[in-house]
C-alpha cells in the first residue's frame, strides 16, 4: 500500500436499515443487504454518486515507522471502489498488510473509519469556568453537561499544516457558529472535526428516539443554517479529550462528546497515542467497546431528524437544561 493520491480523496458515507453492514459473501459482485446505500461527495460536498453498495473486504496496513491503519474497501452496485482509512498514509512510508478479511460481514457501522476532536482554542468547561483547550493537562477537573466533575484522563494532539488541509480536504473541520445550535449556543463559534459528535436534545429526538438526548455527527448538522464545513481554514490543531468513560462535556458551553473509545477512535490516533491509552485503560486493548454517554442514532436516522428539525425550524437544543454549577 502506498500513499494516498489526494486528488482521489472523497467522503463517503452508509445509510443502513439496520445494524450491521454487510458484504457479498456468495461472490456475485452484489450486496447481500440492498438496502444499503453509499453516498460519495467531494471536497466541497458536491455528489459524485450514490447507490447500493457492499463491503469488499476489510484488512490491516502497517507502516515502517509503526504507524497502524484499518482499511474498509466499499464497492458500489454501479462499479465504483472507495477506500475508507482511519487515518492518511503518511508520506514517505510504505506500508505492508498484516490481516485481511475478504469475506467481511456484520460490520459494526460505527467502526467506518472516522476521526473525531476538537480544535485548538476551544474554551472547555473547567471546574472553575471556561478554559482554553490547549492549557488543559492530565488531572484537571472539567464539569460534564450534568455537572459533575470529570478527571481529565489523556489529552491527545494532531496538528494539520496548510499544506495537509490542501493534500486531504477532508480533514477540514466544521464550523458551527455562534448561536448555531439554538439557546444561543455555542457562545462562540466552534470549530470540530466532521465525526465529532453534538449533542441534540428536542421534543423531536423524544419521538423518534425514546429520549430527548442523542448524539449526532457535525457533518450531519451542516444541512442547517449556520453550521458548514469551514473550507477557509488555513492550518488547524485537533485535540481528543478522554475520560474514565465517555461523557457530554461543553465545549464553548455546547454540549459535546469527549473522545469515543470504540474501534473508530482508536483507529484513528497514532500508535504512540494507542499506546498511552491502552496503558490507562487496558480493558481496551482487549477490545472491549465502551458504553456511548447519550443513544447515537444510525446514519440514516441521524439524517431523518436533522431533516425534521430543519422542516420544522425547531432547536437542536430545544429541551437541553445545563446542569453546569460551579
Amino acid at each position: 500500500m502506498s500513499n494516498t493520491d489526494p486528488a482521489q480523496l472523497l467522503n463517503v458515507s452508509i445509510d443502513d436499515d439496520d445494524n450491521t453492514i454487510d458484504g457479498d459473501t456468495i461472490s456475485n459482485e452484489t450486496p447481500n443487504d440492498s438496502n444499503q446505500i453509499a453516498t460519495v461527495t467531494d471536497a466541497s460536498g458536491t455528489l459524485v454518486s450514490m447507490d447500493a453498495c457492499y463491503v469488499e473486504w476489510t484488512a490491516t496496513y502497517t507502516g515502517t515507522n509503526g504507524d497502524v491503519i484499518e482499511v474498509w474497501r466499499i464497492e458500489l452496485d454501479n462499479g465504483l471502489r472507495i477506500f475508507a482509512m482511519s487515518q492518511i498514509p503518511a508520506a514517505g512510508i510504505v506500508y505492508s498488510t498484516s490481516n485481511k478479511d475478504q469475506g467481511a460481514n456484520g460490520l459494526d457501522p460505527s467502526t467506518l473509519p472516522q476521526i473525531p476532536c476538537f480544535t485548538a482554542g476551544t474554551r472547555i468547561e473547567a471546574l472553575f469556568g471556561p478554559q482554553d483547550i490547549s492549557t488543559l493537562k492530565p488531572g484537571d477537573l472539567i464539569r460534564s453537561a450534568n455537572g459533575d466533575a470529570l478527571e481529565l484522563k489523556w489529552i491527545g494532539h494532531r496538528f494539520l499544516s496548510r499544506q495537509e488541509l490542501r493534500d486531504h480536504p477532508q480533514l477540514r473541520p466544521v464550523r458551527i457558529t455562534a448561536g448555531a445550535m439554538g439557546g444561543g449556543l455555542p457562545v462562540r463559534d466552534l470549530l470540530v472535526s466532521r465525526q465529532h459528535r453534538m449533542l441534540v436534545s428536542s421534543p423531536i429526538a423524544k419521538r423518534m428516539f425514546g429520549t430527548n438526548d442523542v448524539l449526532i455527527a457535525a457533518i450531519r448538522l451542516t444541512e442547517l443554517p449556520g453550521i458548514f464545513i469551514d473550507t477557509t481554514v488555513q492550518a488547524i490543531e485537533y485535540i481528543h479529550l478522554l475520560f474514565d468513560q465517555h461523557s457530554v462535556i461543553l465545549a464553548e458551553g455546547t454540549p459535546s462528546e469527549s473522545l469515543f473509545t470504540g474501534v473508530q477512535a482508536m483507529q484513528s490516533v497514532p500508535e504512540e497515542a494507542r499506546s498511552e491509552i491502552y496503558h490507562l485503560f487496558p480493558e481496551l486493548s482487549d477490545g472491549k467497546m465502551p458504553a456511548s454517554a447519550r443513544p447515537i442514532p444510525r446514519n440514516r436516522q441521524q439524517k431523518q431528524l436533522i431533516k425534521r428539525h430543519l422542516r420544522n425550524d425547531k432547536s437542536l437544543l430545544a429541551s437541553y437544561v445545563c446542569k453546569n454549577s460551579a
